[in-house]
């Protein structure tokens, strides 16, 4: 045999074992890829059945060609091109998105070491931001995992008294009880806003909420220079002077890491 038949043999031999590896790739990838999109769609059906629509509890009422009711969900992007962070919202949910650009400048001046920056003041801006067809809203910080039907939620709003018009739960950290130079004030161990209740029209028609926040700020940003939790400390700081106003929400309804 000689040498320029085994060369050939050998490069012939290469090319079918390529090809082997080639088709078992682009088998186990295709094998991942149904997974995946097994898995999105079971996920899907779970998402779907938390988010039922109460008839009772409305926030924005649609119609779908199929005569579903669903929810539209406002979407305050913190940048153009960051709308989602998963395919969930797009499977899932309608939704509509506010442009919160316009609106920076109102928060710009407040001095803030959260990590989000300036779109961690932005949950101050929601009753502007937000049309006035929105008349409730429930805010939720991204990270969050729904373990029940969002309903339940809803239906706390008819708790609430003529005077109160923000739903929070309480804080399960020890952050506002340290005595620390950086502490805002706060109601005994202050309030989460990790998950909000905001009754959009009271806020509206029976207070001035721009001028409580800005107070707020104005009271505190002097003495301690700075916000650590940007919304929240500005929250509990009005809180602490208004708790009239505020629907203390059950532990059940937000478990926070410690």
């Amino acid at each position: 045999m000689t040498l320029g038949f085994r060369m050939k043999m050998k490069a012939k031999s290469t090319r079918h074992w390529l090809a082997a590896c080639f088709v078992i790739g682009l088998i186990l990838y295709f094998w991942w890829l149904i997974s995946k999109i097994t898995l999105l769609e079971s996920q899907n059906k779970v998402f779907k059945t938390q988010l039922k629509y109460s008839q009772y509890n409305t926030l924005v009422k649609k119609i779908s060609v199929d005569s579903v009711t669903t929810y539209e969900v406002p979407v305050i992007p913190d940048a153009v091109g960051t709308l989602c962070e998963t395919v969930h919202i797009a499977l899932v949910l309608k939704y509509s998105c506010y442009n919160a650009e316009g609106y920076l400048s109102q928060v710009q001046w407040i001095r803030n070491s959260h990590y989000s920056g300036i779109y961690a003041l932005v949950k101050l801006l929601f009753p502007d931001i937000l049309p006035d067809s929105i008349s409730q809203a429930i805010v939720l910080d991204s990270d969050l995992t729904f373990l029940c039907d969002v309903a339940e939620l809803w239906a706390m709003f008819r708790n609430m008294t003529d005077d109160q018009f923000i739903g929070l739960v309480e804080n399960e950290s020890n952050w506002y009880y340290t005595n620390k130079p950086n502490r805002w004030p706060a109601l005994g161990r202050g309030y989460n806003t990790g998950v909000m209740l905001l009754d959009l029209k009271k806020i509206r028609t029976t207070t001035d909420w721009t001028r409580l926040w800005r107070d707020a700020v104005n009271e505190n940003i002097k003495r301690l220079n700075y916000t650590t939790l940007a919304d929240q400390d500005v929250i509990n700081a009005i809180i602490k002077n208004q708790p009239h106003n505020t629907l203390e929400l059950s532990s059940e309804v937000q478990h926070q890491n410690p």
